[in-house]
């Protein structure tokens, strides 16, 4: 995929967003080792969710 190209970046950008969308970033970083998280933005119930999974 080239960026030179954004039509067809942004085609792929938003399939490969829907197809990911329920998807946890463990679960992404196994299907793509080499994907760059570079902003994470976590609402108060994400956090909270967070904190169940992790804190038990």
């Amino acid at each position: 995929m080239k960026r030179e190209n954004p039509e067809f970046y942004m085609q792929n950008l938003k399939k490969w967003l829907a197809e990911t969308a329920n998807q946890e970033l463990g679960e992404l970083w196994k299907k793509n080792p080499s994907l760059t998280v570079t902003g994470v933005d976590l609402c108060q119930d994400m956090l909270d969710q967070l904190l169940r999974k992790h804190i038990k």
